[in-house]
């Protein structure tokens, strides 16, 4: 049987649609910090390990003022788990508009890219050629290997 940190045995994590933020951490978490639970829960100003296993299982609400703070300790984009963040406890409706809002924001990789998008376009209106996602695609340099 599986241990978690503590020695305690591991439970099996939540999933669905429900717990989109949960599976994350529970995937991600160990591959993008250094910190173990004591050092992470430190940082984001818990006194306990625990809160971090209960995050991963999906069994304690990961408050949205943590997330700002977590997407900078594991070195990831606040958006991508402010979404996770969404789907995992707004209801459909919520969600759906949520991620509408969502969709209009731009990370800092894609502010950059419209930056530059605009100055090559000199802000005029513009039609994009056939096969530029893919020749898009070919151009960018992912970072983080994935």
């Amino acid at each position: 049987m599986a241990r978690g940190p503590a020695g305690r045995p591991k439970s099996e994590p939540r999933s669905g649609r429900g717990y989109a933020l949960a599976n994350w951490l529970n995937e991600n978490l160990d591959e993008k910090s250094s910190l173990n639970y004591q050092e992470l829960a430190d940082a984001l100003g818990y006194s306990r390990p625990n809160i971090i296993s209960m995050w991963r299982s999906g069994n304690t609400r990961v408050p949205l003022q943590k997330l700002a703070p977590l997407a900078k300790l594991l070195n990831v984009d606040f958006l991508h788990l402010l979404r996770l963040w969404h789907e995992q406890y707004a209801d459909e409706e919520g969600y759906n508009q949520i991620e509408a809002a969502l969709n209009r924001m731009a990370s800092p990789s894609e502010a950059q890219f419209l930056g530059g998008l605009r100055q090559a376009s000199f802000g005029r209106n513009f039609k994009l050629r056939d096969g530029w996602v893919q020749a898009l695609a070919d151009f960018i340099e992912i970072q983080d290997g994935k």
